[in-house]
This record gives structure tokens, C-alpha cells and sequence, in this order.
């Protein structure tokens, strides 16, 4: 029980380090233009519309959380391993956001 609440914890963690994400992107493509986003699917998703972004990033987040799942039922310690990679991995991506929103003064 108590592996389930830090399991859920950490994924609720990682949920809200991509929600930051999103909103970051979204605001910096806003005032800069898609120019500023280096991921190009990312970017051809911006250039049409937020929507499609934001549809990609709510489907990229569960498909993400259903492997995980997926894993953690035969290898527990690998699938928690996995989230703290990707917890670690979205905080340096929401940290290198925050730098160029300074760079931007946005």
C-alpha cells in the first residue's frame, strides 16, 4: 500500500512538471513565436493551433502513465526508477523554460 501511494505521488509529481511545461511552451510561443520551441513536432503542432498541442501533451502524459503502469506490475523498483528519470528530465526541461522566459523577459 504504502509503495502505491509514493508510486501515485511521484506520478502526480511528473503531471504537474508537464502541466508547467505546456503552460511555459505555450506562453513563450505566444509572445515569441514558434520560432522559440526547438522540438520540431512540437513546433509543427504549435504552428496550426494550441489545441493539437495541448491534445499531444495530455496523450503523450497518459501513454507515458499506462507504461509505467504496465511495467510496475511485474518490476515495481523499474517502473519507479523510470518516473524519477522522467520527474528529473521534466524538471531540467521546465528549469531550461524558465531561463529563456528570463531570457525573454516574459
Amino acid at each position: 500500500m504504502f509503495g502505491l501511494i509514493i508510486d501515485l505521488g511521484l506520478l502526480i509529481f511528473l503531471g504537474i512538471l508537464w502541466t508547467i511545461d505546456l503552460v511555459e511552451t505555450i506562453t513563450l510561443v505566444h509572445k515569441k513565436g514558434v520560432s522559440v520551441e526547438a522540438n520540431p513536432f512540437a513546433k509543427f503542432l504549435l504552428k496550426h493551433n494550441n489545441r493539437d498541442f495541448i491534445l499531444f501533451k495530455i496523450i503523450d502524459f497518459f501513454f507515458i502513465a499506462a507504461i509505467l503502469n504496465f511495467i510496475s506490475a511485474s518490476h515495481m523498483i523499474m517502473a519507479e526508477i523510470m518516473t524519477i528519470l522522467f520527474i528529473i528530465l521534466y524538471l531540467f526541461t521546465v528549469i531550461h523554460n524558465r531561463n529563456i522566459m528570463k531570457f525573454y523577459n516574459c
